[in-house]
């Protein structure tokens, strides 16, 4: 028996696959590349695997799944682990598909060999050997999409698979409190407050946060689910109590928390707040321990979550408290205009008074604090970064996939000195494809979050600080027009000078690291 490709990829087509990244062999993987760009897939050559996974990740942030990460076997395979394990954090639901040896293959047969499925099991939902039609492609694909999302694995070996079942996950069991009881609840509050996590992203038909009139926080993974620039939009909960977050500001004035979604994992630290805490959620298994929620509502149906937020649409207050909040912040933040809140600042007003609604994706670092802080986005997806992982180097690779999948408007990738390097190289598939990506690199000379704890020691500067690093002259190598910015004023001016049709722009600025520590510290 023999795999049939033209099947295989239009049993991915069917399961909603648009686009395929990855580094090719000359085998099967090829074959099979062939066969989904001759069913309608795009296929993008990536340098390395992982960024290949990342890439196909970032076209899923919204929990469904839209890209293939395509590899060889063994170390091609394994290159690709640090991608599977930032799509779980994420919950991106990405498939990806490797060459592998057939279960029967010679125990003599040793070059590039390795246990896939071993190697990958903790980090996937699920692991299969594809059958020869790639008939258990919609179950997996399937997998990959149930709550809580994220990516799945098809070993391509050298012959097919039996048809593969039991696939799906169990369901789960309903165990929650009575809904009368979670409405006489928050209808003793009086000054509520809600606080979204990501799955309140993914609610069909979505609700409209934007209706309420009391404060609205949201974890980093949930960003965008409320309009930012909105009077009643509270900012990102991240679990951390700096002097500007919301838990030490809205949090400390609100006398309730309604959470949808809050899990453990998608904050920095679960420690429970001053006040009751009712968490509904879709899964009791991620209820969010580490809170100590006061009342649980599980797997709640969507009569449920209307009668709750007609019961939260009763009540109003809020604005002035948010208004002096963000006041504080643009004193302490936006005050320095040579500093990494005011560049946000500049580059999203920009981008907006250009007609623009722009996307951003954030690395991890002093500036992925202040970029979670301070960049307003409008909708869920305008912000896709490593919200739970904060993996340093998912910048370059994830815009580029969302980019690729989303031309229609500005992609903003955000990186610092660590992890602007780990991936520039994949710039050129930008400039190949003449994406509408602007690529802003914040120098402080380092690793200036890990820089701000280490002592003066030499052997210690030399693991975190670095000598000059002119990525801008790397990015203008691969034919992207690049530049050094060091005024708001030149800063606005690239921009203004940009046409995002005409390709990808690289910009580096430069910060002082001392102050840029400072402003960081402040938020969280």
């Amino acid at each position: 028996m023999s795999f049939d490709f033209s099947a295989i990829a239009s049993s991915f087509v069917e399961s909603g696959i648009q686009y395929a990244f990855g580094v090719t062999g000359g085998g099967a993987s090829l074959r099979l590349i062939e066969a989904l760009q001759g069913a309608g897939v795009n296929y993008f050559p990536a340098l390395h695997e992982s960024a290949a996974g990342l890439m196909a990740g970032a076209t899923c942030h919204d929990g469904n799944t839209r890209a293939v990460a395509v590899t060889i076997k063994g170390p091609g395979f394994a290159n690709l682990m640090p991608a599977l394990l930032s799509n779980r954090y994420e919950g991106r639901p990405a498939i990806s598909v490797s060459e592998a040896y057939a279960e029967d293959a010679n125990a003599w047969q040793v070059h590039k060999r390795l246990d896939h499925q071993a190697l990958c099991n903790p980090l996937v939902k699920g692991a299969i050997r594809l059958d020869a039609d790639g008939a258990s492609i919609a179950a997996l694909s399937r997998l990959a999409r149930a709550e809580i999302p994220g990516p799945c694995h098809i070993d391509l070996a050298g012959s097919p698979a039996k048809a593969v079942d039991n696939l799906d996950e169990p369901e789960e069991v309903a165990i929650r409190d009575p809904l009368a009881t979670i409405l006489a609840t928050i209808s003793k509050s009086r000054r509520p407050l809600v606080l979204l996590g990501s799955w309140a992203t993914r609610l069909l038909p979505p609700p409209d946060w934007n209706a309420l009139t009391i404060p609205v926080v949201t974890t980093a993974a949930a960003k965008g689910a409320v309009d930012e620039t909105g009077d009643f939009s509270a900012g990102v909960a991240t679990g951390e109590s700096g002097e500007l977050s919301p838990e030490a500001n809205l949090f400390a004035e609100a006398d309730m928390v309604i959470a949808f979604g809050l899990r453990n994992r998608e904050v920095v630290k679960a420690t429970p707040y001053h006040c009751p805490l009712v968490a509904i959620d879709a899964l009791g298994m991620e209820s969010p321990g580490g809170f100590k929620p006061t009342h649980e509502l599980v797997m709640p149906t969507a009569d449920d979550l209307t009668e709750v937020l007609n019961v939260l649409g009763d009540y109003h207050w809020g604005e002035a408290e948010i208004a002096a909040w963000r006041e504080r912040i643009r004193d302490r933040v936006l005050a320095d205009e040579r500093q990494a809140g005011n560049a946000f600042r500049v580059v999203e007003q920009t981008l907006r008074n250009r007609s623009f609604e722009p996307r951003i994706v954030l690395d991890t670092g002093f500036f992925c604090t202040v970029g979670e802080t301070i960049w307003r986005c409008r909708q869920p997806g305008d912000y896709v970064g490593s919200a739970v992982g904060r993996y340093m180097g998912v910048s370059i690779p994830g815009a580029i996939g969302l980019s690729i999948s989303q031309r229609d408007q500005p992609v903003v990738c955000a990186a610092g000195d660590g992890g602007i390097g780990s991936a520039i190289g994949e710039l050129r598939l930008a400039v190949t494809e003449k994406l509408p990506l602007l690529v802003l690199c914040f120098s402080d000379g380092g690793y200036g979050s890990v820089a701000a704890y280490a002592t003066r020691n030499p052997a210690i500067q030399r693991a975190t600080e670095f000598t000059d690093a002119p990525w801008w002259k790397v990015a203008a190598g691969l034919g992207m027009d690049s530049a050094m910015v060091s005024t708001p004023g030149g800063l606005s001016g690239q921009i203004e000078g940009w046409n995002p049709l005409d390709g990808p722009l690289f910009l580096q600025l430069a910060f002082d690291p001392a102050a840029y520590r400072d402003i960081a510290r402040r938020l969280r």
